[in-house]
């Protein structure tokens, strides 16, 4: 068994300069991709995105059978507080492409959502418990929970915002006192 993935230019050369997968990589060491990583990471070497070319799917599909069994694997699975803060944490300062985005803004067009649903949304994103929420004042604090649901209420109903008289649903008014 060759040892040279312990070899910090090694790993470099054939990451970097040769553009080879750690998978392929492994397997010329007769080790894990695990173990690559591992040994990357010890030397700081950056990985690749892992989108396009760089994925280990790249240019083909699972067959059938291995989405049965990863939607089976996903059956009933529930994601820990711990869980969501360390992705959160992985996820810090990324942002999606601009053709994802609009992607998810195509597929949520036409989307109506319970007013329940929109409370509970409302009071997710609120505060401090919100992954992108960066200090300073809280709407929860000004407005108090389920402010969202209500100003949309109060806007169907009157049809004109309470404090500026706008009627263009495209102007959202975020006066303390704007919908009262």
């Amino acid at each position: 068994m060759s040892e040279r993935y312990r070899d910090r230019d090694w790993l470099e050369i054939m990451y970097h300069g040769r553009e080879l997968t750690q998978r392929e990589m492994a397997e010329r060491c007769d080790v894990s991709p695990r173990t690559i990583r591992t040994y990357m990471k010890q030397f700081d070497i950056p990985t690749r995105e892992v989108r396009g070319r760089n994925h280990g799917l790249y240019g083909r599909e699972r067959d059938e059978e291995t989405r049965r069994k990863i939607s089976e694997s996903l059956e009933g699975r529930e994601i820990t507080p711990e869980w969501r803060e360390r992705i959160s944490e992985a996820l810090t300062g990324r942002t999606l492409p601009t053709d994802v985005r609009e992607r998810i803004s195509d597929s949520l067009v036409g989307v109506e959502r319970s007013h329940e649903t929109r409370r509970r949304m409302s009071e997710s994103t609120a505060g401090e418990e919100n992954p992108n929420w960066r200090g300073g004042g809280s709407r929860r604090e000004w407005y108090g929970p389920g402010w969202t649901v209500a100003r949309e209420r109060v806007r169907e109903r009157d049809e004109v915002c309470q404090h500026c008289a706008r009627t263009d649903e495209s102007v959202t008014c975020t006066s303390i006192i704007g919908y009262r």
